[in-house]
């Protein structure tokens, strides 16, 4: 079988000015058909056939990671107590457990690697979609995109956070969505509470669609539901400065 090289590339018949305006008025948008369909196409397929998905969690501000492998090979009484401990740590504070696979920051790792996600990352951050990124936004700190997918499977969640950490120079979240046909009750939600109001603006998972948004906004991630029938998948990070 002939592989064939994938090209990334932006749609052309993004509208820059009105997507300005829109983050300008409410600190983030959503843009359908961000990518030519067939990058947004070879992600996918990319991602739904990868065996280096990685499962991390968090206890407190240690990150711990446990390769697919792993996660097969415990037996239902290991995932039950690890379900149990992470759910009251959710319950209490920041938590999250989901699948990924990191695309580095170093540009000379990001040149030797053959990973489409990688690939993808340097597409992020070249030239052309850093400026784009910086007349969208309409902020000139923004100097690359760190990048990484993440699968949320049954259980999967991140809980509220607003994404500023120290020394990361983080300007702007963008996740993008590569999820076909998904409904809100299989959770997975892009969660953003209201200030002042007990309200959530919930985002349901879509498929090429970007959400960008300011760094400092509360958010979270739904959890998905046991009867979730697929995965959901997205490429996620920020823009950031390097200095």
């Amino acid at each position: 079988m002939i592989i064939q090289p994938v090209t990334f590339a932006l749609n052309p018949r993004l509208d820059q000015p009105d997507l300005t305006a829109q983050i300008r008025a409410a600190g983030r948008i959503q843009i359908p058909d961000f990518l030519e369909p067939s990058g947004a196409n070879a992600l996918l397929d990319h991602l739904q056939c990868a065996t280096d998905w990685v499962h991390v969690l968090n206890a407190g501000d240690k990150v711990y990671e446990i390769a697919s492998e792993q996660m097969v090979a415990m037996s239902a009484k290991e995932r039950a107590a690890l379900d149990q401990k992470v759910d009251r740590e959710a319950a209490k504070g920041f938590q999250f457990r989901f699948d990924t696979i990191r695309a580095p920051d170093d540009e000379r790792e990001r040149a030797s690697s053959k990973q489409l996600i990688v690939e993808f990352a340097q597409f992020l951050s070249s030239r052309p979609v850093i400026d784009w990124f910086r007349a969208v936004t309409g902020c000139e700190r923004i100097d690359f995109a760190d990048c990484q997918a993440t699968r949320y499977t049954q259980k999967a969640f991140l809980t509220r956070h607003d994404d500023k950490v120290d020394g990361k120079r983080r300007h702007f979240a963008y996740v993008l969505g590569l999820t076909r046909d998904w409904r809100e009750e299989w959770g997975g939600l892009l969660l953003f509470p209201q200030k002042g109001a007990m309200i959530v603006e919930a985002l349901v998972p879509q498929y090429n669609v970007l959400t960008l948004f300011e760094v400092g906004q509360p958010h979270s991630v739904s959890q998905v539901a046991t009867y979730a029938p697929a995965p959901r998948f997205s490429v996620t990070g920020w823009l950031r400065s390097t200095r």
